[in-house]
């Protein structure tokens, strides 16, 4: 039997690209070696493509595999970019579609459609590179934000992933601060509003288990004591409690299955996500933003809700490649 060539799409041009070479040591590990055959490919920092440490054009690489497995965190390839590119090579890829990818990695965008379709989010308001040009100017907007807007705050940067720029702030001094860090990954800021409650992530996977959306076991986060918010160190670091299946009543872990999958319906996701939630006391559940590629290393979350209802790594890869072969 002639095996499927697997390009798998590794490294990437920011932090997050030792996130993904775990990530993608996991899939390398996982799949079936009797149907697959693995090209490992690396995204430089230069957004150029390796194999084996040498350079290729793209248009080589794809013309000798059959589908695209991302294992990707961060730009380039969790925002759409690579998506786009295999598109128009035609290459499958899992994962969802370079629309959709564009706009959930924007914190922004995702707010805004969570807004229109009814889904929970905290509030929030947005800050511009023009607006703050520098620290001076980070000021002064931080006094406008301090005023008119619910505190404390949460500054974050609008496109990056695993909490990378993102600050609690307490204070006009803080927020400027904030603001400052969060400019230094990218040009628009979100500003949200600082719900306080137990932090939650669900993952979803279609057409799984006869499930046109098959929603995973919540795992509760529990940050070390010395943490206000499970930030880019505490996510890999193992200093961070994760419980799964969260420790919830029947209806909350419901309710913020059927959430997850709305997430995901809503802004036409593809294969899998993972949207991330914060549950307060008196509030209710907030949904924050969603991860279109969750990373599958063993300190991830995703591989967490899978072993907790007994789907193996094995078997979810050779799910989201048959499906997009097929």
């Amino acid at each position: 039997m002639k095996k499927t060539r697997v390009g798998l799409f590794y490294g990437g041009v920011d932090q997050e690209r030792e996130v993904s070479k775990k990530s993608a040591q996991t899939v390398r590990t996982n799949l079936d070696t009797a149907k697959y055959e693995v090209v490992s490919v690396e995204i430089l920092p230069e957004e150029t493509f390796a194999i084996a440490g040498k350079e290729m054009p793209f248009e080589k690489i794809c013309s000798n595999i059959d589908i695209a497995v991302l294992a990707l965190h961060g730009l380039f390839g969790e925002d759409g970019t690579l998506q786009r590119l295999l598109d128009e090579n035609m290459v499958p890829h899992t994962g969802s579609d370079a629309l959709a990818s564009a706009v959930s990695f924007s914190k922004l965008l995702t707010k805004d459609v969570f807004e229109r379709f009814n889904i929970k989010t905290p509030a929030y308001t947005k800050a511009t590179r023009d607006e703050c040009p520098n620290k001076t100017a980070c000021k002064i907007k931080a006094g406008e934000i301090f005023m008119s807007f619910p505190q404390p705050c949460v500054v974050k940067p609008t496109s990056a992933g695993s909490s990378l720029g993102v600050s609690i702030c307490n204070s006009v001094v803080e927020i400027t601060e904030g603001l400052h860090n969060a400019f230094q990954i990218g040009d628009k800021v979100v500003i949200e509003e600082f719900i306080s409650g137990c932090e939650a992530t669900v993952g979803v996977i279609d057409e799984f288990r006869d499930q046109d959306v098959y929603a995973l076991p919540a795992v509760e986060i529990v940050p070390p004591v010395n943490k206000e918010f499970f930030d880019f160190e505490t996510k890999y670091d193992g200093t961070t409690q994760e419980i799964c299946p969260a420790v919830l009543s029947e209806d909350v872990a419901q309710e913020l299955g059927d959430i997850a999958t709305k997430v995901h319906k809503t802004l036409h996701l593809k294969d899998y996500s993972r949207t991330d939630f914060i549950i307060h006391p008196t509030r209710g559940i907030f949904a924050l933003e969603v991860n279109t590629l969750p990373g599958l290393s063993a300190e991830s979350l995703f591989p967490k809700e899978l072993n907790a209802v007994g789907i193996l790594m094995e078997e979810f890869l050779d799910h989201i490649i048959q499906r997009n072969l097929n």
